[in-house]
Parts: structure tokens; C-alpha cells; sequence
């Protein structure tokens, strides 16, 4: 199966969840299927009183990483059924840590003063938390995650260089 769970040994949680399509920007669009949606409500609630990360292709239409460098989106709008379900788990498992990517962007174009700060957002702790990861294949940019009893630092990081980014470099207390 290609969606899958992994428990770490500090009580964590990973959960991947593939793109079964790449069908963007019409109302009906799908990138999952509903038994996708189905089994990640339940892993949720198994894992409500843990960390999760959840790692996912494509970003939410507004939230973090909603464009790419070219200025234009390929996203799970807010009117398709997947995005609905995210967001109403979102709402309810704040302690799930969303990652997704699709864009290419590089750390500096996140930053850059036309769009904002569209890295990482913690909603206040009334949603979950999202993250966006930079181009590793073209790039080589992503995040180091260290998770602390405490809190979760979210490091800004050139894989390719070993550099971090304190620019892009996070901290989310627990």
C-alpha cells in the first residue's frame, strides 16, 4: 500500500498519503480517492494524542506554498470533496503537521516581499499545523526536523551545501 503509517520511537507519528491524480482547478477535481480520506480520518483519531506528520504531494488553495515560481497555482482548491475533508481534519487534529510541496519554490521565493511568509503556519493552534517543502530535486532545499519533548524546529536546510537557513528555520512549542 502505498499509504502508510510509521511509528517512531519518541511516540510520533509519520503518515504518507499518495496522489492518486493530478487533476487540478474544476470543481469535481480529485487528487484522492475517498478510501484514502476514509483510512486517514481513522488514523487520525488512532492517533489524535500524538504528533503527526503527514506528508502529502500537493498544497491547500490559501494556505502555505500556494504558488509556484512562476506565480501560478496547481492545488487542491476549496471546493473539491478532498479539499473539504483536509480542512475538516485539519480542524479537528490540530496536533497533525502537514507537509507538501508541488511547487518548486526555493526558501528565498517564499520569503520574497509579494507573496510573504508561505513556509510554514501554525493557525494559532486552531488548525494544523503546515509546512511547505522547498525543491529538493531541483534544489536541494527541504527541512530538518528535530522534535524536542517540548517543541518541534523546523531547520531550514541546502542538503546539497549542508547549509541551514536561520531565515527558514522554525521553532512550534508542543
Amino acid at each position: 500500500d502505498l499509504d502508510y503509517v510509521v511509528e517512531l520511537p519518541d511516540g510520533s507519528v509519520i503518515i504518507f498519503l499518495h496522489q492518486v491524480y493530478y487533476d487540478y482547478g474544476k470543481p469535481d477535481s480529485r487528487l484522492m480517492e475517498d478510501y484514502q480520506l476514509d483510512w486517514l480520518g481513522n488514523r487520525l483519531e488512532q492517533y489524535k494524542d500524538r504528533t503527526v506528520f503527514l506528508f502529502f504531494h500537493s498544497q491547500m488553495q490559501g494556505k502555505v506554498g500556494d504558488f509556484d515560481d512562476y506565480g501560478t497555482s496547481l492545488e487542491m482548491t476549496t471546493n473539491t470533496e478532498d479539499y473539504k475533508r483536509l480542512d475538516a481534519y485539519f480542524k479537528q487534529y490540530t496536533n497533525v503537521i502537514f507537509f507538501n510541496g508541488h511547487t518548486h519554490n526555493s526558501f528565498d521565493l517564499v520569503f520574497s516581499e509579494q507573496y510573504g511568509d508561505r513556509l510554514i503556519n501554525t493557525y494559532g493552534g486552531e488548525y494544523a499545523t503546515l509546512v511547505h517543502i522547498p525543491s529538493l530535486a531541483q534544489s536541494q532545499l527541504g527541512h530538518i526536523v528535530h522534535v524536542y519533548e517540548d517543541c518541534i524546529v523546523f531547520e531550514g536546510y541546502h542538503f546539497g551545501k549542508g547549509e541551514a537557513f536561520a531565515y527558514a528555520t522554525f521553532i512550534i512549542e508542543k
